[in-house]
């Protein structure tokens, strides 16, 4: 970490001037995880099994489209015969800011990898087409793979992380408006979308939520971000680790393309309020454990003017959670939240997580049907 902190030295600078440019105009968010429930109510089964419904995805690569290491890459397609619905999904797979968080950070996605992916998680919790509580078993998918390292939001080629040899591909947001042009290409006119992600694809979805629904025109689009909360409370998520990874990665085209956001201060957080205000037709969610150890790890980085080296505490992050769904996401009336107990980290892409997760009486996928079309109570602590 001190090489995180020598770099934020060297671009504070940097970082300041451009913070005065950060503001954007207005238009007019894996680790698999056991089983989870809350601590008063036992966790119920899934729904019995279905008919599956029958698909097979397919690979398609995306001219243009790179990932960190520079090697091309593409979308994975389930089409069903006769869908009218939608799902876009972006993977999750940590960030890329320094030697040890590159190494553990994929930096290609193939077909190749498009081969391996199939069979391992292809058909896992929201990819289960034979899963009666699936509320999205029977729609279109598209998955696109997260190999950039930056949450789908870099637009730097020839980058640099400290400690990492070699230029780095941070182009994760110019990938995606190549992709939402190859989507728009395949399905040109459902009838609903559901932008979905987990982990760095959650934070994804935020990010990518206003050009997603741009293209789809009069079409209602639903989010949800799995595990990739912005925070307001700068003790969680502070203003020194929105910085730096808006000049690491340059960071600058979704907010250019956004809301009126981010500046020297930090501010991310202001998008939940922006997408609920500028997007009329969408619908809003947010899952969470309330002391996810994944992300406490990864906002701990920013401690310490971005020279930290510990975890958020877990009471400082469930804090955090808490402010959040009281005093960021409910006074828009357009953002639901489903909060969940312990530290576990990610849930709609993983079988047991998906269809076991109940709390308070209501399973996480009757929250999520209700999300694509409606603005449910929060669920949780």
């Amino acid at each position: 970490m001190r090489n995180l902190k020598w770099l934020f030295l060297a671009i504070l600078v940097c970082g300041l001037a451009i913070g005065v440019s950060l503001g954007c105009r207005s238009a007019t968010s894996s680790s698999s995880a056991a089983p989870a429930a809350d601590d008063d109510d036992d966790a119920s089964p899934g729904d019995d099994d279905a008919s599956p419904v029958e698909a097979k995805w397919v690979w398609k690569s995306v001219p243009g489209a790179i990932c960190r290491d520079g090697s091309g890459t593409g979308l994975l397609v389930r089409e069903i015969p006769g869908a009218t619905n939608l799902v876009i999904f972006m993977q999750g797979g940590g960030a890329c800011y320094s030697a040890s968080s590159c190494a553990d950070n994929p930096a290609h996605f193939s077909e190749a990898d498009f081969y391996n992916w199939v069979p391992a998680s292809g058909s896992q919790g929201i990819f289960n087409t034979a899963q009666a509580a699936n509320p999205v078993r029977d729609w279109n998918f598209v998955y696109i793979p997260y190999c950039t390292g930056d949450l789908f939001a870099g637009s730097k080629t020839n980058g640099v992380a400290p400690g990492v040899p070699g230029t780095q591909q941070f182009v994760g947001y110019l990938n995606m408006q190549k992709m939402l042009a190859e989507i728009h290409a395949l399905f040109p006119s459902p009838t609903r979308v559901l932008l979905a992600g987990e982990s760095a694809g959650g934070f994804g979805v935020m990010l990518n939520y206003a050009h997603t629904a741009r293209a789809y025109p009069g079409i209602p689009v639903a989010l949800i971000d799995d595990s990739g909360p912005l925070f307001s409370d700068a003790d969680v998520l502070s203003p020194c680790l929105q910085l730096l990874v808006v000049v690491l990665w340059d960071a600058t085209g979704p907010i250019k393309d956004g809301c009126n956001c981010v500046d020297a201060q930090g501010g991310f957080w202001k998008w939940h309020a922006w997408l609920a205000e500028n997007f009329p037709l969408g619908t809003f969610g947010l899952f969470s454990s309330m002391e996810d150890a994944t992300i406490r790890s990864f906002f701990g980085i920013g401690q310490d003017h971005c020279a930290g080296t510990t975890d958020i505490p877990a009471n400082v992050y469930s804090a955090g959670l808490i402010d959040l769904r009281t005093n960021v996401l409910a006074p828009t009336k357009r953002w639901s939240s489903y909060y969940i107990n312990g530290d576990s980290h990610t849930a709609l892409p993983i079988e047991n997580m998906y269809y076991n997760t109940n709390v308070g009486g209501v399973p996480l996928t009757t929250w999520v049907k209700e999300v694509l079309t409606s603005v449910p109570e929060p669920v949780g602590p």
